[in-house]
């Protein structure tokens, strides 16, 4: 016999199951997935456009995964009758009269739900609130304007340059985009421009702009995304963080834009934008004050950046940014070490190049994907130990991790060039003036590497300009000024070298040249009065053998000038790496002795020679 209620028969499962759908809490959660869906969609194609901040769009999906819970206990609660809203009964012996609609309801959800699978499978390809998706795409070249400093506090410079270029360094290793790097972006501080005025004069198609302000140990940054073409907003948000945790800002704001310009990320590209873990914003602080001292380019300047670095290397051992800020000091500046040893300190570049290359192996064993760290291991191996392979092998690595740091490019078309690969070091040459066409050393160095190509108007054009750019610069005067002395334009060729000399406070490399230029111009007398000074001075400190060797090139004293600069080469000094490339050698090119020096240095054999 069969029972008479089959349903009280049924297992637990199929009795709730019965339950859920009498009570309708299927159907309210496929409604309230659909509305939710539709509410999300409205807001991705009008939260941006508008300016609305992503943190409201965090909410609002936030707000609604809370709220489906909420919806399936009404669900079962309640019933939507032709007479309203009602209690659901307990019993199911007990019915209510629901809305003739509700097939229609079902039929409508099937529809939505159909329209969100072919929105996820083309939606790509759709455009975005008026904004065509293949614009979007366009944009393969942006720039961040200083950020604003809210904070009232002029002494807190050195933390807003700091935040403007970790954002820029964060884009940087975004390889579809070219970044304008830091320098030529300083150089927008306080303008009156229009953003696309300064687009323009940039050759970028976005711009990021923001504020930054301070509040104890938490700091709030705002960013905005700028398509300066048609002055169309892509993006804007405000992010809130403790000092501790404010440089992974860099990467959520990089990945931020990549996603708004449609810029496909590799693999690669994601595990170097992943947030890193937080550090110790003392360590962070004093990161920051070296970076911008560091930045100034100047004697007192790189001496401050030191004990900053090493403030930060102290409270922090495990800080890869302290070590890496101070090795890419040191190694970017050998003929200036007077500008980075201590009182009572060897400043032989030999030490200082020691000093470097244990500072910049930490760094890269602490963290191998800090493309300063890289950058400075590639110049400590090139100065250090001559080791050309292993030089370009990490400057490979810094621009293959940041494309757009333009030290990198210029450090490894410095090296190129003086390798004797001209052509691939004038690419990297014009794609560091392309990422910063505002600063004087990149244009500097860029003039160096064409004139050592044999292209002299290209190379004059370019130190006129870096010495247009920063008339507080001296190299490009000091360029010039060799330029035109070996173009026979020797008076004002001097007259600049003179300026430069007084510039950069006595630059013994520039009173060299001033030397070579009075020799070759018939002045010996001046020359060997500037050569005694730089003789005298070698007692005192050190001075460059490189600098009394170009007097004496200039003098004709051969034998003096090779001596001078088989000495260069035992102590490391800066400009020994460019002897194929420095035409003042050119006299004692041929000399077995000079053959058997640049071979010392690690540069491809060109003639058979004793060894030094």
């Amino acid at each position: 016999m069969s029972p008479r209620y089959p349903a009280q028969m049924a297992s637990p499962e199929t009795g709730l199951f019965s339950e859920l759908k009498r009570r309708n809490v299927f159907r309210v959660a496929a409604m309230y997935a659909v509305a939710a869906w539709l509410v999300i969609q409205i807001a991705d194609a009008t939260f941006e456009p508008l300016g609305v901040p992503d943190s409201a769009h965090r909410i609002l999906i936030l707000v609604t995964a809370l709220g489906f819970p909420v919806a399936l206990v009404l669900g079962w609660l309640f019933d939507w009758t032709a007479e309203g809203l009602v209690r659901t009964p307990d019993d199911p012996e007990q019915e209510v009269v629901r809305l003739r609609s509700s097939r229609r309801i079902d039929f409508a959800i099937i529809a939505v739900l159909v329209l969100a699978l072919g929105m996820s499978l083309f939606g790509p390809e759709m455009e975005f609130a008026g904004y065509p998706a293949d614009a979007r795409a366009s944009i393969r070249s942006i720039a961040v304007l200083p950020l604003e400093n809210l904070t009232g506090d002029p002494a807190q410079a050195y933390f807003v340059e700091g935040m403007t270029e970790a954002l820029i360094t964060g884009l940087a290793r975004i390889r579809s985009l070219q970044v304008t790097s830091r320098t030529t972006m300083l150089q927008y501080t306080g303008t009156t421009l229009s953003l696309p005025e300064i687009a323009l004069e940039l050759g970028v198609d976005a711009l990021i702009e923001g504020s930054i302000m301070l509040d104890g140990r938490r700091v709030r940054i705002t960013v905005q995304l700028i398509d300066a073409r048609n002055d169309q907003h892509l993006w804007a948000d405000q992010f809130d963080r403790d000092l501790g945790d404010v440089f992974n800002l860099q990467s959520e704001v990089a990945r931020n834009v990549a996603r708004r310009v449609e810029a496909r990320l590799s693999t690669r590209e994601t595990e170097l934008l992943a947030d890193a873990g937080p550090v110790d914003p003392r360590a962070q602080d004093a990161y920051l004050k070296g970076i911008y001292f560091a930045n100034k380019h100047t004697p007192a300047g790189a001496l401050r950046a030191r004990r900053h670095f090493e403030e930060a290397m102290r409270l922090d051992p495990e800080y890869p940014h302290g070590y890496a800020g101070l090795a890419d000091t040191l190694s970017c500046s050998p003929m200036h070490t007077w500008a980075i040893a201590g009182e009572g300190e060897d400043a032989t570049p030999i030490a200082v190049m020691d000093l470097a290359w244990e500072l910049a192996n930490r760094a890269v064993e602490l963290d191998a994907d800090l493309p300063e760290a890289q950058t400075a291991l590639g110049l400590v191996r090139l100065y250090r130990n001559w080791d050309w392979d292993g030089a370009f092998e990490a400057l490979d690595s810094a621009v293959d991790i940041s494309p757009s740091y333009e030290f990198a490019r210029r450090g490894r078309g410095f090296t190129l060039a003086s390798y004797g690969e001209l052509d691939d070091a004038i690419r990297d040459a014009d794609h560091a003036l392309l990422i910063d066409p505002l600063n004087a050393q990149v244009i500097h160095m860029a003039g160096q590497i064409y004139e050592w190509s044999g292209n002299l108007e290209r190379a004059e054009e370019l130190y006129r300009e870096a010495t247009a750019v920063d008339s507080a610069n001296p190299n490009g005067r000091h360029a010039l000024g060799i330029l035109l002395c070996k173009s026979g334009v020797v008076e004002q060729g001097i007259a600049l070298l003179e300026e430069s000399l007084q510039i950069s406070a006595g630059d013994p490399l520039i009173a060299g040249d001033i030397g070579w230029c009075f020799a070759t111009a018939g002045r010996s007398d001046d020359a060997r009065s500037l050569l005694a000074d730089l003789t005298e001075r070698s007692a005192l400190e050190w001075v460059s053998p490189i600098a009394r060797a170009r007097v004496h090139i200039g003098l004709g004293e051969n034998d003096e000038a090779l001596a001078e600069l088989e000495r260069a080469y035992k102590e490391r000094a800066y400009g020994v790496v460019t002897l194929d490339v420095e035409s003042i050698w050119d006299p004692i090119r041929a000399s077995p002795r000079f053959q058997a020096l640049r071979r010392a240095v690690g540069l491809r054999d060109q003639n058979s020679a004793s060894e030094i």
